[in-house]
């Protein structure tokens, strides 16, 4: 009876050890895949990024080669900057004319990905979070959509 309840303890933890090694080795972290866009205008929009609550960005890309990006939080407004963007292969460079408080050098590059169909922008300078996780609202902008 000793041995019987041994033999099943030690397979229960084996097949629970199993699980977690597969649950762990499985969980595939969505990316986009970085693609050149076949012009600006393709990415041109409002883009969000954020975590809800104290880190909120609205970054809007114009036709014109212009842009314009508040940070919000939950006291009201953190900062705002504007100025002149450029796509470049994979890559939007920004060149501020002005920029406020916490958006002082907040935006200086992204990199370009495709993802479901849609472009995100991962921050050059910043892919540690992106990397590791994977595509959320906190890691990279992503395309508002206009209702």
């Amino acid at each position: 009876m000793k041995t019987q309840r041994l033999l099943t303890a030690s397979l229960c933890g084996f097949f629970l050890w199993l699980g977690l090694l597969f649950a762990s080795g499985a969980e595939k972290k969505d990316k986009g895949t970085p693609e050149a866009p076949p012009n600006a205008k393709a990415v041109v929009g409002s883009y969000y990024r954020g975590d809800g609550t104290g880190y909120n960005i609205c970054l809007t890309l114009k036709e014109n080669g212009k842009y314009t990006a508040e940070r919000h939080g939950c006291l009201g407004k953190y900062g705002e900057a504007s100025g002149h963007w450029t796509l470049s292969d994979k890559r939007i460079a920004f060149k501020p004319a002005k920029e406020k408080d916490m958006m002082k050098g907040h935006l200086k590059s992204l990199d370009v990905l495709k993802f479901k169909g849609q472009w995100i922008l991962v921050p050059s300078d910043d892919r540690e979070f992106y990397d590791k996780y994977g595509v959320s609202r906190y890691s990279c902008f992503q395309k508002i959509e206009k209702k």
